[in-house]
């Protein structure tokens, strides 16, 4: 349900603009820019709108004439340099972009601004180490921005897997702007990655006293709720997320998680129902649904919602797995069920459940010596796995 993604509220800009400074807040006349008369300065700002609006609508060959043209006129003009680099970019053209970026930072060493844009370039092409160090850099020329912090943080939770170092960035930030809710819910997100979870409820919760219109807010720390076992907090947090945003899947999923948790099953299929009905391309409402009925043993309702789940998204690999497994355990329809588990192995092979699902739809379809190699390949990735061992043992044993 929970990605861990970090929520970055009104510092995010579009990702074809990201690296973009709005040409009204930064003036042409400034350091970085050097036209000789106002005339001149007039026809570098509206041809450098152009471009950026251009960008901003995915007209890249418009976007590049207009910044090629700044940059004729002005080889100076950061913010042109800085379109051409977006535009490499998106174009493919890592080193290029590279050469555009590294040239915008020359003519304007000291904005903080094109120091994060550098950064976000290099962590767009798989340099982590330096991003972090431009990232450093833009916190050192203006530490009083938050955006830095956040997309630091971010960085090192997503990329890098170092929720600790995203907890350290993200406690300083808090420090230096203790009134900033998006701080608090990003460290409380940080927090729960590092299995630090009673500090995320106290931040997550804090940013929802600091801002009670952020729905978002509520569903991350009714997650964290569940997440702890306590599943009458959370309900209260995701209905609150509702009361904000009606139209909100997620919040509906958790709450549906919270009141099966609480035993509340009519209302649980009814949350999830709800769900789908907010979300009909996902799969994951029909899915939820599918997995409560199976625990409650109304296996032709869960089978009907797996079914509702593919209906949804054909190729989930997830719930085709589930689905096979459930039909391999009522020993019905097994030649869908190998299919559907083949085709869950060959979209990740990488899943060891997956495998074993394989294995048991082709132990229960007779074919022995196929499903002790699936058994064989869980076990593969994931050896201290016991219930693995089991099947392949089973299969060995029926084979003699």
């Amino acid at each position: 349900m929970y990605s861990g993604r970090f929520i970055r509220g009104a510092f995010l800009v579009s990702c074809l603009s990201v690296w973009i400074v709005p040409a009204q807040a930064i003036p042409v006349d400034s350091q970085a820019e050097s036209p000789t008369t106002f005339t001149a300065t007039d026809a570098l700002q509206s041809k450098l709108l152009e471009g950026q609006e251009a960008l901003g609508a995915g007209q890249l060959d418009k976007a590049e004439k207009a910044f090629l043209e700044v940059n004729r006129l002005n080889p100076k003009s950061a913010d042109a340099l800085l379109g051409l680099a977006a535009i490499a970019q998106s174009q493919g053209k890592a080193e290029r972009a590279r050469d555009w970026m590294a040239n915008a930072v020359a003519a304007a060493p000291g904005r903080p601004e094109i120091l994060q844009a550098q950064a976000r370039l290099f962590a767009e092409q798989g340099n982590p180490a330096a991003a972090v160090d431009g990232y450093r850099r833009a916190i050192v020329t203006n530490p009083d921005n938050p955006r830095f912090r956040l997309d630091l943080a971010s960085l090192y939770l997503e990329r890098l897997n170092k929720p600790d170092d995203a907890v350290s960035v993200l406690r300083d930030l808090v420090k230096r702007q203790p009134g900033l809710a998006v701080a608090h819910l990003n460290l409380g997100l940080a927090c729960s990655a590092a299995g630090r979870h009673e500090e995320s409820v106290r931040a997550i919760t804090e940013a929802t006293r600091l801002d009670t219109t952020n729905p978002f807010a509520f569903h991350a720390l009714g997650l964290i709720l569940l997440k702890q076992g306590n599943a009458a907090s959370a309900l209260v947090a995701f209905d609150k997320a509702l009361a904000i945003r009606a139209v909100f899947p997620g919040a509906l999923i958790g709450r549906a998680d919270a009141l099966a948790m609480l035993g509340k099953v009519d209302k649980a299929l009814d949350a999830y129902r709800q769900a789908a009905l907010q979300a009909p391309r996902s799969a994951m409402p029909h899915a939820m649904r599918a997995q409560l009925l199976e625990r409650e043993k109304r296996l032709d309702d869960a089978e009907a919602a797996y079914r509702d789940a593919l209906a949804a998204e054909s190729n989930h690999a997830g719930v085709m797995n589930n689905l096979a497994y459930l039909l391999v355990g009522r020993k019905a329809k097994l030649d869908e069920a190998l299919s559907l588990a083949q085709r869950a192995v060959t979209a990740d092979p990488s899943k060891a459940g997956y495998l074993d699902t394989l294995g048991m739809a082709q132990m229960a379809r007779g074919d022995l010596p196929a499903a002790r190699k699936s058994f064989e390949r869980a076990l593969t990735l994931k050896p201290g796995n016991e219930k693995y061992r089991e099947h392949l043992a089973l299969a060995l044993a029926t084979a003699n």
